[in-house]
Formats: structure tokens, C-alpha cells, sequence
């Protein structure tokens, strides 16, 4: 199946979410695991941790190295044929932060910490439809996320001390990558992620739930619960709000006929 027919399929399912049906289970391929449930049914890439990239000074290098990681291994062991170059890319341009944002308006543009993305349903619909059909496809997704109380910011600009710029696009904290999801009557209600900012030296295990966290889906919200405990002060104890969804080069046409594109 083409890429661009995969993001057709993508807005055939959206509208018929929106009509009330629910996603299929996709067919399983080399580079995918589908699993019937009693309720529904999981999708996840196979050997995840393929994904995991330490997070040293930058996620977004991290996640970008993760992905070029899984694809050299997919080539390596063989997992069906190879994408071209357009189709394992992470579109960007420079200054610029190109893909499907989740969330109403522009963000914010202050030193206020975040209390909670303000998601819109369409857009956050659209941003899943992708996610989960080029997880059915057999690619990882890179997404941005919030950092629920926490503000990050750009790196000083000598020739303005004392100026504070908010990072990314004003909203998106941290980047990580989505290896999965879950289906539950004919509803996603997980996101299955892959974390660099647990920064391990060496490849964490699957049972690692920090470095592999679950985002819940939940009536037009996507989140990583924070830790229940008062002392957080590393990202991976934060609550996770999902912002943003990363498009590949050759499916970019396509998504920015979508209302979640954003460029």
C-alpha cells in the first residue's frame, strides 16, 4: 500500500469515527505485531527498543536518531521493503516547526506554565488517524509533547540578557516517539511511547514503564499521567499533554489538506 493511499485511508477513518464507527484491525505485516483482545486490539512496531536514543543536551535530535535507528534496523533484519528516503524523513525546515498540532490557536506566548493543553477535536482526530495509520504501516511517529507546570526555554541570546523566549512552538516542552496503540470498542485509548529523556546509557527493557510509557485517550484529550508523588524533577515524572504529531517528507501533500496542519 502507498503512503498517500494510507493517509486517504486515514481521513476515511476519521470520518467515520466521527459518523460513529470505529478503525479496523489492520492487516499485520513483517514490520508490525497485531494482537487481538477481547475488546479490541493492540498494534505495536516489533522491537521497540530499536527506537530508544539516550537524550543528551537535545530530544528532538534524540527522537529524530531514534527513528533512523529503527528504519537501519528494519533494513538490516529485513522487515519488507525498504522506504525510500521521503518515506523515513521527518519533514522540517528551518526555524520552523511543520506537522499537526492538536490544540487551538497558537499557544501561548508567556512565562505561564502549562495547566493543560486546550485540544481541539477535529485536529486532535486528524493528528490520530495519521499516528495510527502510519503505525499500521509499519513507522514510527515522532509527536511533541507539554510538560504539565513546567516551561521551557530557547537557549539566551547574548545580545538580549535577561530576554526569555519560550521554546518550540510556545506549547511543546519534549519530543518522544509512538511505537503503538490500543483499540478498545472501536475506540483508540492508548498511545504506546518510547522516552528519551530517561537518558540510559544502554538500551532500557520493555518492562522499563518510564522509558515506555502509555498515554490515555480520553474524550478528546491524549495524556501521560505525571507521577503521583510531589518531588517531580525529571520530564519523565511529568504529565504529558500531546501537542504535536511530526509528518515524514512524502506524506506532507497530503496532511496539509488536513485543519491540523501547521507550518
Amino acid at each position: 500500500m502507498s503512503i498517500a493511499t494510507e493517509l486517504l485511508n486515514a481521513v476515511d477513518w476519521l470520518i467515520a469515527e466521527l459518523q460513529g464507527g470505529g478503525p479496523p484491525q489492520p492487516p499485520p505485516n513483517d514490520r508490525t505485531v497485531v494482537t487481538a483482545l477481547a475488546d479490541g486490539f493492540e498494534v505495536g512496531l516489533v522491537d521497540r527498543p530499536h527506537l530508544y536514543s539516550p537524550y543528551v543536551t537535545d530530544c528532538s535530535a534524540a527522537s529524530h536518531d531514534g527513528v533512523d535507528q529503527w528504519f537501519a534496523f528494519m533494513k538490516k533484519a529485513k522487515l519488507g521493503k525498504h522506504p525510500g528516503a521521503a518515506q523515513r524523513t521527518i519533514y522540517k525546515t528551518k526555524g520552523r516547526l511543520p506537522g499537526l498540532r492538536t490544540y487551538e490557536g497558537t499557544g501561548p506566548e508567556s512565562d505561564v506554565p502549562s495547566k493543560g493543553v486546550q485540544w481541539s477535536s477535529l485536529r486532535l482526530a486528524e493528528s490520530l488517524g495519521y499516528l495510527r495509520r502510519t503505525i499500521d504501516g509499519g513507522r514510527p511517529v515522532m509527536i511533541g509533547v507539554a510538560e504539565l507546570d513546567h516551561v521551557m526555554y530557547k537557549k539566551p541570546d547574548p545580545a538580549k540578557p535577561g530576554v526569555k523566549v519560550r521554546a518550540n512552538d510556545g506549547v511543546t516542552d519534549h519530543y518522544l516517539l509512538i511505537s503503538g496503540y490500543r483499540v478498545r470498542n472501536g475506540l483508540v485509548t492508548e498511545l504506546h511511547a518510547v522516552d528519551n529523556a530517561t537518558a540510559e546509557s544502554a538500551t532500557p527493557p520493555e518492562t522499563d514503564a518510564e522509558s515506555y510509557p502509555i498515554f490515555n485517550v480520553v474524550d478528546d484529550t491524549v495524556v501521560k499521567p505525571g507521577a503521583s508523588y510531589d518531588d517531580v524533577d525529571r520530564a519523565v515524572e511529568m504529565r504529558y499533554d500531546l501537542t504535536m504529531v511530526r509528518v515524514y517528507t512524502s506524506d506532507v501533500p497530503a496532511a496539509k489538506k488536513l485543519t491540523a496542519w501547521h507550518d
